[in-house]
């Protein structure tokens, strides 16, 4: 349903925010993995740095929209807007530091400006270099809507 919402409304902005291993997904995606019995490295045994490559391949397929772009915070954070981490908040963590902030990111999103966000060095999706890595693939990307 996001991606057709995406392409049905060309005239509005959309976008994520996401920790690079949001502790609570990670959580959901080994039970569900458990739940179906599969216990492999691909399932409940999946690894911090395979869930956050995992989930950039959703996030190359979302990008693919001109009307997109995300936000990524270096952590495992489980939500950003209801607490004082929306204010706190940068692409170097939850509690702030060097990067660009959540509640600029925003804004500019509702302004239609925002562009793709990300602290770490630019790179191909890789398990073996962990998860403090950015997406080369993704980056830069600026928001873009039809009027």
């Amino acid at each position: 349903p996001f991606k057709e919402a995406m392409a049905k409304f060309p005239d509005v902005a959309f976008g994520s925010i996401q920790s690079k291993v949001d502790s609570t997904q990670v959580f959901f995606y080994k039970g569900m993995a458990q739940s179906n019995f599969m216990f492999g490295a691909d399932g409940a045994g999946l690894s911090d740095e395979a869930f956050y490559a995992k989930s950039l391949e959703m996030y190359q397929d979302f990008n693919t929209y001109p009307n997109y772009a995300e936000f990524f915070v270096e952590g495992w954070q489980h939500c950003f807007t209801q607490s004082q981490s929306l204010f706190n908040a940068t692409t170097a963590g939850p509690e702030g530091g060097a990067g660009q902030r959540l509640d600029e990111w925003l804004k500019n999103s509702i302004d239609q400006t925002a562009a793709s966000a990300c602290s770490g060095p630019m790179q191909s999706p890789n398990v073996s270099s962990g998860y403090s890595y950015c997406d080369q693939s993704l980056y830069p990307k600026v928001l873009q809507v039809s009027n």
